[in-house]
């Protein structure tokens, strides 16, 4: 079993049998996270063919078990993303790099030798995604992924986040994770890079994925609300995102206290409702 199937807590759970069905299954979901069993490489190829018809977006799917993840955008899950994501975008615009990025959104991604029929074969869809744009040059894996979750387990959150750095072969540089406790109102934010392990001359350089960074923010149910942050601004590293080696310094992509306060208003005002509440 993959460990992000061994960790995907109490995600609901159904049998596939037609993709009307599950479109069905999908509208009837209260969370925004389904596990899908028993998905063939030919029901997979069909849902992933069919996106713009059905909207069924794969988070995951692993031809050797036949198990497929499914994210639910719900208003939660997309504020959850969206708001880090334009974010920053406004900031990369601010540092005068509009022209060095490339949105990506939500692009399928596919393991090396997916389908040439080796039964190992695995591919998904981040929530969003950035890639550096260089013209005539194509790269199947964007740099930057954003994965958001609410009725996603942090662990296997986690274990997805790890997921991308080995499936692209160590292309994808940072993911960082939104996780939603709507029971605690709470977000938590998480910042994974990968980094190099000694290398000897027998044997091949060895990564290490680990969270760099969390932080977290909290509705403190005061009124009118304030939102409590815990932990130091988000900072990006333009040398990973942008593969710009020749940068003379290290420069950064930060989110602020003040960004992360905007930030939760949307997620907790808007997606949840809050103000309703405390108002």
């Amino acid at each position: 079993m993959n460990q992000n199937e061994a960790t995907a807590g109490s995600v609901p759970t159904i049998r596939f049998t037609t993709i009307e069905d599950l479109v069905r299954e999908k509208h009837s979901q209260q969370g925004d996270a389904l596990r899908v069993t028993s998905v063939s490489l030919a029901d997979f190829n069909k849902i992933d063919k069919e996106y713009e018809c059905n909207m069924i977006r794969i988070s995951q799917y692993f031809e050797s078990s036949q198990c497929m993840l499914v994210s639910i955008p719900t208003t939660a899950h997309e504020v959850l993303h969206l708001g880090l994501e334009r974010t920053i975008i406004t900031r990369l615009h601010q540092m005068g790099l509009d022209d060095d990025w490339g949105l990506t959104g939500a692009v399928t991604c596919y393991s090396q030798g997916f389908r040439s029929g080796g039964g190992n074969g695995s591919a998904g869809s981040a929530d969003s995604s950035m890639t550096p744009y260089r013209k005539g040059q194509y790269r199947g894996f964007p740099t930057f992924m954003i994965e958001a979750g609410c009725s996603w387990s942090l662990a296997s959150m986690r274990a997805k986040a790890k997921w991308w750095f080995q499936v692209s072969n160590h292309t994808v540089k940072t993911v960082l994770l939104a996780k939603l406790d709507e029971s605690r109102l709470t977000i938590t934010l998480e910042r994974w890079e990968e980094r190099q392990q000694e290398q000897t001359s027998e044997r091949e350089v060895e990564w290490e994925a680990a969270c760099q960074q969390t932080i977290t923010i909290s509705d403190t149910g005061s009124n009118p609300p304030v939102y409590l942050v815990t932990g130091d601004d988000l900072m990006l590293n333009l040398k990973l995102l942008l593969l710009e080696s020749s940068l003379e310094q290290e420069e950064y992509v930060a989110m602020t206290i003040d960004d992360f306060q905007l930030y939760a208003e949307g997620v907790f005002e808007y997606a949840l409702g809050r103000h309703a509440v405390s108002r």
